[in-house]
């Protein structure tokens, strides 16, 4: 099923959602379709069910590391490679979390999201990026986001280009990091908020943002408060269920989620994709966190 959303008097689609599920045999739309713009993202409903979700976020909470962890802050499992120093990333550490996921948390969550990018690929299974030569970049990882505290701010994937240089143009060396897409899986969903919200305005237009707020600088110097109630830019909020998970273009759409209230966590399992950035690897899928 496609959704479209329409502006102001029809002039043109706002967001064209695909929505899919797990039990489908064949795919109308590609994650190609996604990188390419021709749809904005794709939801697959009911994708793992609740009872392996609960298993999951139990065993998470359960772990000592969680149990430790700092919780005025958003919790992470493993590193992120896009955030984190290079030299400090601990790369045993992407490795046994992958091969011990299914162990550990009861539930092969890692091979069945690589099962159905794959089934969006055109059956060409997703590939994990290299560090050091042999070692994997873990494929995904987990995001706890506390009531307590601020939840995503806005921003758009192609900052990280900025943000962090030395570890994109790492990635680059292997995958093309520009207009890169953002998946994840509702593993917990909190008791209000949380919701991803995207907009209806692309790196095309804006490529800077007031840190910490909901403001946007485009490339002819305006700014815009996104969040402002007659704001002429546009937003969707997407309800996502527990076992949903969705894949869209976080390279391009400005974006953020919601802050969580009331007293459950938000959680999620998630990361990055591309392709390859060389012609021998354009049709490649790369997958990382």
């Amino acid at each position: 099923m496609r959704l479209s959303f329409f502006k102001k008097k029809k002039k043109e689609v706002k967001f064209n959602i695909y929505e899919t599920s797990n039990t489908e045999t064949s795919y109308k739309y590609t994650i190609k379709d996604v990188q390419n713009r021709n749809i904005d993202a794709i939801i697959c409903r009911n994708f793992i069910d609740k009872e392996k979700c609960n298993t999951i976020t139990n065993r998470l909470f359960s772990g000592e590391k969680f149990k430790n962890d700092n919780k005025e802050i958003i919790f992470t499992e493993p590193q992120s490679i896009v955030a984190e120093d290079l030299d400090s990333l601990i790369t045993d550490n992407y490795r046994s979390f992958v091969t011990t996921f299914k162990e550990v948390y009861k539930v092969d969550l890692i091979n069945k999201i690589s099962s159905l990018l794959s089934k969006l690929n055109n059956n060409k299974k997703p590939k994990q990026l290299v560090m050091n030569k042999s070692d994997l970049i873990s494929s995904g990882g987990f995001r706890v986001m506390f009531p307590t505290i601020p939840s995503l701010f806005l921003h758009c994937g192609n900052q990280f280009n900025k943000v962090f240089p030395t570890n994109y143009n790492f990635l680059s060396t292997q995958v093309e990091v520009y207009n890169h897409l953002s998946y994840f899986v509702v593993l917990k969903e909190p008791d209000e908020g949380g919701r991803l919200i995207i907009y209806d305005i692309s790196w095309k237009e804006a490529q800077e943002s007031i840190f910490r707020t909901s403001t946007i600088i485009t490339l002819e110097g305006k700014k815009f408060n996104l969040d402002k109630k007659r704001s002429r830019i546009k937003n969707l909020k997407l309800d996502l269920k527990i076992g949903d998970l969705l894949i869209f273009s976080g390279g391009e759409i400005w974006h953020k989620v919601e802050d969580v209230k009331g007293k459950k966590e938000r959680v999620t399992f998630g990361g990055f994709l591309g392709f390859g950035n060389l012609s021998e690897t354009e049709d490649d899928l790369y997958v990382w966190t």
